[in-house]
């Protein structure tokens, strides 16, 4: 991880706001917890034999092998908790402990609750003051907001799903105009731009959106070992703009310690 600056940590006072519904206030709204109860009972399954921190990483894994999309259907997740998921569990773990998670999530299947189809899932994020002149680290009294500037929303996906949206609320973003939005109306804590996957946006415009981003948030360039990575690294260093870059080949480990960060104990 290359870092550029420091930061200090306090907690976040700003009484949270309701966003209205609309653009990005919308997509922030149906951002849920995998979208299915199914994909969290998998992750208390894993959490009820290996560490959170753990159980993170096996799911962020598993869901970049299992494919753009996270399993949204009781049967997906099935193939996906048996195959993908059990796979990277046999890997790391040992065989008990990967035949107990298998278990655990059996039984917890039988009891998903099947929800309403006028069920609409919802999350509410602060919108947080950008107060104060320092440069203390903000940290979260609830989800960590997280905007994601990617041409695809897989990252912010195996965010939310991977952490939980207790944990995460992570709103994907192609393009400057709806990373400002999604900025101002979310109170990002972080903006993860993905080179892994990158949106189509002018440096010189990416540079001059980042400088609305509130005091204390911080820039994540997701992939800055790529040569897209490097090239944003540039810029935004042109821009005046400090970033904290991650190596794609580190894995998905520092990325969400970051976001683990942000939250008040």
């Amino acid at each position: 991880m290359s870092t550029h600056g420091a930061v200090a940590r306090r907690p976040e006072n700003g009484p949270p706001e309701k966003p209205s519904i609309s653009g990005v206030h919308s997509r922030i709204a149906q951002v849920a917890d995998g979208r299915t109860p199914e994909l969290v009972m998998v992750r208390e399954a894993l959490e009820g034999v290996v560490s959170p921190t753990l159980a993170t990483r096996l799911l962020f894994d598993s869901l970049e092998t299992w494919g753009p999309m996270p399993p949204m259907t009781l049967a997906d997740v099935r193939v996906f908790a048996g195959t993908v998921l059990d796979a990277a569990a046999r890997r790391c773990l040992l065989e008990d402990e990967a035949d107990e998670i298998q278990s655990r999530i059996e039984r917890l299947f039988l009891r998903v609750p099947r929800p309403s189809r006028d069920d609409e899932p919802t999350a509410k994020i602060p919108l947080l003051d950008r107060g104060g002149a320092t440069q203390e680290m903000l940290v979260a009294r609830g989800p960590v907001p997280v905007v994601v500037l990617a041409q695809g929303r897989e990252l912010a996906d195996r965010l939310t799903v991977s952490l939980g949206s207790d944990r995460v609320i992570a709103v994907p973003v192609s393009n400057a105009s709806t990373l400002a939005e999604a900025m101002r109306v979310s109170g990002a804590m972080l903006v993860v731009i993905d080179a892994t996957s990158p949106a189509s946006v002018d440096e010189h415009v990416l540079g001059w959106t980042l400088r609305s981003i509130r005091v204390g948030a911080s820039v994540v360039i997701w992939g800055d070992d790529t040569t897209v990575g490097r090239e944003i690294a540039d810029s935004l260093h042109r821009a005046g703009t400090i970033s904290v870059g991650l190596a794609r080949r580190e894995g998905p480990a520092p990325l969400l310690d970051m976001v683990r960060a942000r939250a008040a104990e």
